[in-house]
């Protein structure tokens, strides 16, 4: 058995309080937290578009085969003028990010339904409980796609819950701290 003496920790205490209260702010004010995700998701597909470039011009030196380095700098160049323009106009970037987000909901029920033959000769039972699971989950991206509202309340809340639990998890954490 482990001895070592417990310390508590203010810092994963402070932070889990944050993340709580950030979850608050989510839970409440779910519009604004959805064009703060947008303007968050700009900025980031601005910074990938700024790595796009640097790839390019640091590994062109390196590369045989410079033609597919090309591509990094018109993904960079392109990713640049999208984050760019999603930070001008934020509705259009919402518009978009709820699009996103349904289609890559339905990806990843479609890609487990291809799984299932795996599932079919080994475990009857299991194959039959994930078939009707990614039927929900197709079905459900199917809406979240044709009623966008759908995929913003549902990004928020899912949000908002990751929030919450990080800050449960941290403050439990904080009481559990090594020394």
């Amino acid at each position: 058995m482990n001895d070592e003496k417990q310390k508590f920790s203010i810092n994963s205490f402070l932070l889990g309080i944050l993340f709580i209260l950030g979850s608050y702010f989510a839970f409440t004010n779910p519009i604004e937290t959805f064009e703060t995700f947008a303007l968050f998701f700009s900025v980031v597909i601005i910074l990938y578009g700024i790595y796009q470039i640097i790839n390019f011009f640091r590994l062109r030196k390196l590369a045989e085969n410079r033609s597919i380095l090309w591509m990094n700098l018109v993904a960079g160049t392109f990713a640049i003028i999208l984050g760019v323009y999603f930070l001008i106009n934020p509705n259009v970037g919402t518009s978009i990010l709820t699009v996103l987000f349904a289609v890559w909901f339905l990806l990843i029920f479609v890609q487990a339904s291809f799984r299932l033959r795996l599932l079919g000769g080994l475990h009857p039972v299991l194959f039959w409980i994930s078939l009707a699971l990614n039927i929900l989950g197709i079905i459900l991206g199917i809406l979240l796609l044709l009623h966008p509202v759908f995929a913003f309340l549902t990004v928020t809340t899912l949000l908002a819950l990751g929030l919450l639990l990080a800050g449960i998890s941290l403050i439990i954490g904080s009481f559990i701290h090594p020394k």
